[in-house]
């Protein structure tokens, strides 16, 4: 059985105005790579930047945020009151891909912000408030054996229930699909799964090709098909995505950039790096940094 600090789930109130919140900044926001978010608002307003995208949440909104993005707190109010569930991928993301096609996936990652009714606020907010009492109490109790395991269970279970009912939410929004999780989501979902773990080391289509065992022009047709990208494109956002992120909101030099996403050279890294976003990573760092 996983140790309680060791959940891979975390649910928090933030109360801004109150001597309560536990020093709440802005790197505790930070949205990992390998977790999916939800944030509701009950009060005040948070700005963030997702994928550079700047979004403001405010009273009765809900953010949620998929697997393989980056976010960034950029301000909150004072008067900022709401709640914060963080889950690592491999526990949420299996809950959203039974739900959701990869089409209403793809439209979520671009809109990932919703306002909700108060009815369905507060349910979400219900929800919200028990996970975090059981969480708390996964922390501070000293059960062990079944009793433990039964204490575990009880808190995954409100934790679905809570992913469930923002998936409810999204569906209200969704855009109609007629391809509804057909086979060839089975196999989009497999290519992007590989390319989120791979892209740092292989940007050569044909390393994917290759893993899922088809031809790349085949790879490339069924992912444009589905997505409305071809494949290479995939790559080259994700790779341009992160080094954009890591130019702007840390202090990282361009070489250990360069060095992260497997680069041979720091000019090979500056000339890919202008081709597809524009300019150099200099003239990027220069113009976008944020303090």
């Amino acid at each position: 059985m996983e140790n309680l600090t060791q959940l891979p789930i975390s649910c928090v109130e933030v109360r801004m105005d109150s001597s309560n919140s536990e020093g709440f900044n802005k790197a505790s926001l930070q949205h990992d790579w390998g977790t999916m978010s939800i944030i509701l608002c009950d009060a005040g307003r948070m700005k963030v930047n997702v994928n550079d995208q700047e979004i403001v949440i405010e009273k009765g909104d809900m953010l949620f945020v998929n697997p393989f993005m980056f976010m960034h707190l950029i301000d909150i109010s004072c008067d900022f009151h709401g709640h914060i569930m963080v889950a690592k991928s491999s526990v949420m993301f299996p809950i959203v891909k039974s739900i959701l096609d990869v089409n209403s996936q793809l439209y979520f990652r671009k809109h990932p912000l919703m306002h909700l009714d108060p009815n369905r606020y507060g349910e979400m907010e219900s929800i919200s408030k028990h996970l975090e009492s059981r969480i708390l109490y996964e922390k501070t109790s000293s059960l062990k054996g079944p009793k433990r395991m039964v204490a575990h269970e009880f808190t995954m279970l409100l934790f679905r229930a809570l992913v469930l009912k923002a998936l409810d939410v999204c569906l209200e929004n969704a855009m109609p699909s007629s391809s509804y999780n057909d086979r060839s989501d089975a196999f989009v979902y497999q290519f992007i799964v590989e390319v989120f773990n791979n892209y740092r080391e292989h940007r050569e289509v044909m390393f994917y090709a290759e893993a899922m065992c088809v031809s790349p022009s085949y790879l490339s047709t069924v992912v444009k098909q589905k997505t409305g990208k071809p494949a290479l494109q995939w790559i080259i956002d994700l790779v341009i995505n992160e080094a954009r992120q890591e130019l702007r909101y840390t202090n990282k030099s361009i070489k250990e950039i360069s060095v992260n996403l497997s680069f041979s050279t720091q000019s090979f890294f500056g000339k890919y790096f202008k081709k597809y976003a524009g300019m150099s990573p200099k003239a990027y760092r220069e113009k976008f940094k944020f303090s």
